[in-house]
């Protein structure tokens, strides 16, 4: 068998073109050309056999590279909303918590009402003093206070 870039080959073929050769070397070089054409053929069958499993390969490798890349961005997708998720729970704390210090701040503000309600009711002889029981200094036994002296003490008393 000739290869195809032989120089034989060619000049046997160059040869044949330019000149009358019996009939039986015009057939036997035909039937080399079409058996080395088929050769070729064959060759490039096999190549593109052999192509596919390669780029199958490089396929796999691209969709392996892109399924871990989307398994990364999504990994980061779950943990920002992981994060968000904390925020939202500490939020929620906090909501309660001041829920809590309202209720708290609400009741207390009841309790002052109901003890300036009780002062105003004991008003001394003058309308600026006030007869009260005096809870902050322990004492039990009734003392005059001028109004804006009340009104200090019960925010001390609030504040508490």
């Amino acid at each position: 068998m000739i290869g195809v870039g032989s120089g034989t080959f060619w000049t046997r073929f160059k040869i044949l073109n330019t000149s009358l050769w019996p009939l039986e070397e015009q057939s036997r070089l035909t039937k080399e050309l079409l058996s080395n054409c088929e050769s070729i053929e064959w060759q490039v069958d096999e190549l593109m056999r052999i192509r596919w499993p390669i780029l199958r390969t490089y396929v796999a490798i691209d969709n392996d590279d892109f399924i871990s890349s989307e398994s990364d961005r999504q990994l980061l997708l779950i943990k920002q909303q992981d994060e968000e998720l904390d925020e939202l729970s500490a939020s929620e704390k906090n909501i309660e918590e001041l829920g809590s210090e309202m209720d708290s701040t609400s009741n207390r503000l009841d309790f002052v009402q109901k003890k300036v309600a009780v002062v105003m009711k004991c008003q001394g002889p003058n309308d600026d003093d006030l007869i009260l029981d005096c809870p902050v200094h322990h004492f039990n036994y009734l003392c005059w206070y001028s109004l804006p002296r009340l009104i200090d003490i019960m925010s001390r008393q609030f504040q508490e």
